[in-house]
C-alpha cells in the first residue's frame, strides 16, 4: 500500500540557491521557526547587508575621499568654483592632465584657459559634468581631449555618478542609464581593491593618497612601453560616444564650440594602431564634433609612468605643441558663433 505522500513544505517551492540559503539559515538559528519565516528572515538579512554596503560605499567615496580619482575630482571640483573669466576649458583624462599646463596655454594662445583633467575612470561621462559646473564662466570653446584607447572602454556610467552634482544630473538619464549607473556604483566599491580599502580606512590603517603637482596627479617612475600592442578594430565599443554627444547638444544650446583633440601616446603604440586610429576619428566626424585628427606621440626618452603620460620635465613642451595644433580652432572674444561641424 502507497504511503501517503508528505508535504514538500515551503522550501521545495524556492529556487535551489535559495533554498540552500534558508537551509544554511535554518541551521545557524535552530527550527523554532517556519521555513518561510526563515526565507523572510533571510530577505531582511539581505537588504540589511545591501543597505550597509551602500551606506560604506556612499560614504567612502563621496565623503570621505578614500580612493585617489575622487581626491583628484575633488581638487578638480573645486577649482571650478574660484575660475573666473573663463573663456577655454579642458576636459578629459590623465593622458590631458600630463600634457596641458593651462597658464602656459592661456598665455600663448590668448585666451583664459582651464585644465579639468580626470581620469580615464571618468569618461567622457566626467568630462559633461566637469564642463556643466563651469556654467558662470563666459566659455567659448571646450577642448575634449582623451587618450586614443578610450574609444576600447565602456562608457563611463560610474564617472557620471562620481561627477554628477546632484538631483538635476540624475533625472538628466534616461531610466536604463540610471541602472547602469547603480550597477556601476556597486561595481566600484564591491570591487577587491577598493573594498578593502575601506575597511582598512574604517579600521585606522590610512587611505590611498594622491599628491597634486603642477596641477595634476604626481606621476610615479616611469614606464618602458616598447612591449604593449596596437590597438585594434575590434576593440571599438560601438556605444563610446554617448556622453560625448550629451556633451555636444549642451554646447551647442550655449553656443560653446567643442573641440576633441587626441591626448599623445608613446609612438610604437602609435604606429600600430593607424586602422583602429581612421575608424575612431570616423566615428568622432559623424558625432559633429570639431575633431582635431592627428595624433601626437610620445618617444620612449619622453614617457612617464604610462604609455599616454607625457613625462613631467616634457608638459611645457607639448602644451606649446597643442597651442599650435589647437590654435585654429578656438573662439575668441569678437569671433562669430561657429556651429560644432563647419
Amino acid at each position: 500500500m502507497d504511503q501517503p505522500r508528505k508535504n514538500p513544505g515551503f522550501c521545495s517551492r524556492l529556487p535551489r540557491p535559495l533554498a540552500r540559503a534558508v537551509g544554511a539559515t535554518q541551521r545557524v538559528f535552530g527550527r523554532k521557526l517556519s521555513s518561510r519565516r526563515y526565507f523572510l528572515l533571510s530577505v531582511a538579512i539581505g537588504f540589511g547587508l545591501l543597505f550597509l554596503i551602500s551606506a560604506l560605499g556612499i560614504w567612502s567615496v563621496f565623503f570621505d575621499e578614500l580612493f585617489g580619482y575622487q581626491i583628484l575630482y575633488r581638487y578638480q571640483e573645486e577649482k571650478t568654483r574660484e575660475l573666473e573669466g573663463v573663456e577655454t576649458v579642458f576636459v578629459g583624462d590623465s593622458s590631458m592632465g600630463n600634457s596641458i599646463d593651462a597658464e602656459l596655454f592661456s598665455e600663448l594662445a590668448g585666451t583664459k584657459s582651464a585644465n579639468l583633467a580626470l581620469t580615464g575612470l571618468y569618461g567622457y561621462a566626467g568630462a559633461y559634468n566637469m564642463l556643466k559646473k563651469m556654467e558662470g564662466n563666459p566659455v567659448r570653446t571646450v577642448v575634449v581631449m582623451s587618450t586614443l584607447d578610450t574609444f576600447s572602454r565602456e562608457s563611463s556610467f560610474g564617472g557620471y555618478l562620481l561627477t554628477a552634482s546632484g538631483i538635476p544630473d540624475l533625472q538628466e538619464l534616461k531610466g536604463g542609464e540610471r541602472s547602469r549607473s547603480l550597477a556601476a556604483f556597486y561595481d566600484m566599491i564591491l570591487s577587491s581593491g577598493n573594498f578593502k580599502a575601506t575597511i582598512r580606512s574604517l579600521l585606522g590603517f590610512g587611505k590611498r593618497r594622491f599628491e597634486i603637482v603642477s596641477d595634476y596627479v604626481e606621476q610615479g617612475d616611469p614606464i618602458d612601453p616598447r612591449e604593449y600592442p596596437g590597438l585594434t578594430l575590434s576593440q571599438i565599443i560601438d556605444d563610446k560616444p554617448r556622453f560625448l554627444l550629451k556633451l555636444l547638444a549642451y554646447c551647442k544650446a550655449r553656443n560653446i564650440r567643442v573641440i576633441h583633440a587626441h591626448g599623445p601616446i608613446y609612438e610604437g603604440m602609435a604606429r600600430a594602431s593607424d586602422d583602429y586610429t581612421a575608424e575612431v576619428n570616423r566615428r568622432l566626424e559623424e558625432t559633429g564634433v570639431i575633431n582635431v585628427p592627428d595624433i601626437t606621440v610620445i618617444p620612449l626618452k619622453k614617457i612617464g609612468d604610462s604609455a599616454d603620460h607625457v613625462a613631467p620635465e616634457f608638459k611645457q613642451e607639448y602644451t606649446r605643441h597643442y597651442v599650435e595644433l589647437l590654435a585654429p580652432h578656438l573662439r575668441r572674444p569678437g569671433d562669430e558663433p561657429r556651429s560644432n561641424a563647419d
